[in-house]
């Protein structure tokens, strides 16, 4: 791939014209090697078919070399080398080279915008497929929605699998999903399920309460965010093959929302972890770390998606905040016409501290030091850009109603550093490397060094989210909790999950107050009093400075504007299955 980007290197040097006189020396200077390597290069490009080089002959004689490829026929061919080893997200670093001319960046910006964005093509026979490509700028470690953990990968989730019911957070109701209808027994220790007949996998196998069965016998034996919330599951048993009935040990107010979390989402009998096989309205085509192809589940159980394909192009970050909706050619025209939405989003940023690890970051004093030092008005001055407002809570209402009770000082910081007994040891910071993560991840550790705390900060394994590493050697991590729309059932999970990124890095005792809260909260059949309940929980744990909250963000969603049927969760994410595509402003084509 480097020989392609070196070939558009000297084209962009070398633009106006076909021929040109040069010599080795000036060749090499321009692609930052040796005259030797240039020479290798000159032979594979001959060899290839891209120029031809004639060499001067005697002391002084400049070098002929004949191009056979425009900028922009180069171009062309770098993407679809990049499209073929699905590593597009390349072709955005290599035009950002300062190297490049305003008119060739043009070129590459126009090529790339060729294939990102909404396409609809007409075959032969007349049919008409809408497909999109994404840049999605985050990892996704897997499609198994017991594993997940991150947002956009939940979001995936629900494009490829169902739950049992849905909860619609508008008018508090249930919703049928695999299920057509449930009932319980009056005192809520017993859950009847009654599953639609004919529903299929994407496999093709239909679907049974031996799924059903399956899927949540397999969720209580991982180590995944919803089994503790299944701990009150006693057991689940097929009736027959479309009535599924669950036992619980006692009440839960709130099993319907956990049997509608999309942890809970309903897998096959031989459900495979590399083969992700689901009964939603896309299915898996090809999954490899760098692409995600996404094609319509034509015999989903609901309404079939408009859209046919969904392409997603998976980078960790998007060099220079890339976005695909604002490319411009050379006259500075905008290549695709934009819409954008702000969403604030529910959750927050906040530290927290690993009680699992012995050392001074547990003491109370170093905690209150962390919590008086760590300004959410400051960072939220400081870095700006998506973080939005102060936060002193998961929730950013609570949030403006509290932020007047906060006071952060340097000099108090200092004191409580001293009377924590610190006496300069390494305090290691773990954090997300994703989003404004990173920076924010600096900021603290300016702040910190400016008192005198050793902090260094590090951050968190791509494929050990939350894992041992984490446990043993983190003192401090910098999370992220982003509420879904129903927030109850979020911070519930929040606060009751062994497996998510709070409790467990609570010491036992913690955790215990916490369950007595909870154990109130999920028998009480009042909203506004299970609201109470977990602000107690958020009070506790902020007040005894086991958590320390930063700031709330603001999601900007921009798209297309030949993307129609767009509706953003809670996350500021859009569900594939309402999109539908214009031909305004789309690229389409025709086959003959």
């Amino acid at each position: 791939m480097k020989q392609i980007e070196n070939l558009l290197m000297l084209r962009n040097h070398y633009d106006a014209g076909t021929v040109f006189e040069t010599s080795l020396k000036d060749l090499a200077g321009l692609l930052f090697c040796t005259e030797r390597n240039v020479n290798f290069l000159i032979k594979k490009w001959q060899e290839s078919g891209h120029l031809t080089w004639t060499a001067g002959r005697g002391r002084g004689r400049l070098s002929k070399i004949i191009f056979h490829h425009s900028f922009q026929q180069l171009a062309a061919e770098y993407m679809n080398r990049l499209k073929s080893e699905n590593s597009v997200m390349k072709m955005i670093s290599f035009i950002e080279s300062e190297h490049l001319t305003p008119a060739n960046k043009a070129v590459l910006y126009q090529t790339l915008h060729h294939e990102l964005g909404p396409k609809l093509e007409t075959t032969a026979s007349g049919e008409q497929r809408s497909s999109l490509t994404l840049l999605l700028p985050q990892q996704v470690r897997t499609l198994d929605p017991c594993q997940v953990h991150l947002y956009s990968e939940a979001h995936l989730i629900k494009q490829l699998y169902n739950t049992l019911v849905t909860y619609n957070l508008s008018t508090k109701t249930f919703q049928p999903e695999l299920a057509y209808a449930w009932n319980s027994t009056p005192d809520r220790t017993e859950w009847t399920f009654y599953l639609r007949k004919g529903v299929t996998f994407h496999n093709g196998h239909i679907l049974t309460s031996k799924d059903i069965v399956f899927t949540f016998n397999r969720l209580l034996k991982s180590q995944s965010i919803i089994s503790s919330l299944l701990a009150n599951l006693k057991e689940v048993r097929g009736i027959n093959k479309t009535t599924v009935c669950f036992k619980l040990f006692r009440p839960d107010v709130l099993f319907l929302k956990i049997a509608g979390s999309f942890h809970c989402s309903i897998i096959p009998l031989n459900f495979d972890e590399t083969n992700y096989i689901g009964t939603g309205p896309f299915q898996v085509k090809e999954f490899n770390g760098s692409l995600l192809r996404l094609e319509a589940n034509e015999s989903y159980f609901k309404e079939r998606a408009i859209l046919d394909q969904v392409d997603i192009w998976i980078t960790e970050s998007v060099p220079g905040q890339f976005d695909q909706s604002t490319l411009k050619s050379e006259d500075n025209r905008v290549l695709a016409a934009s819409e954008s939405q702000d969403i604030q989003l529910a959750g927050s940023r906040f530290i927290t501290f690993n009680f699992q690890k012995d050392g001074i970051h547990t003491h109370l004093y170093f905690r209150r030091a962390i919590q008086t030092l760590f300004s959410p008005y400051e960072i939220v001055r400081d870095l700006k850009g998506n973080r939005t407002y102060p936060a002193f809570s998961f929730l950013p209402e609570i949030s403006r109603t509290t932020a007047h009770l906060s006071s952060c000082s340097r000099l108090a910081a200092i004191n409580l550093i001293n009377k924590s007994g610190y006496k300069g040891e390494e305090i290691q910071l773990y954090y997300f490397n994703l989003n404004e993560g990173p920076e924010s991840a600096n900021w603290l550790e300016r702040q910190a060094k400016d008192i005198g705390i050793n902090l260094t900060i590090k951050p968190i394994p791509d494929n050990n989210l939350i894992g041992e590493e984490i446990l043993c050697n983190a003192d401090l991590l910098l999370l992220s909790a982003i509420l879904d729309t129903d927030t109850e059932f979020s911070l519930y999970t929040i606060y009751k999950s062994q497996h998510g990124f709070l409790r467990q890095f609570l010491e036992v005792n913690t955790q215990k107050q916490i369950d007595l809260f909870l154990n109130e909260f999920i028998g009480e059949e009042d909203e506004g009093k299970r609201k109470r309940h977990l602000t107690e929980i958020e009070g506790f744990l902020r007040d005894q400075a086991y958590i320390h909250f930063l700031y709330h963000s603001m999601y900007r969603f921009n798209h297309n504007s030949a993307i129609k049927g767009i509706e953003l969760n809670a996350m500021g994410l859009a569900d594939f299955h309402k999109i539908w595509i214009h031909p305004e402003n789309a690229a389409v084509r025709s086959y003959e």
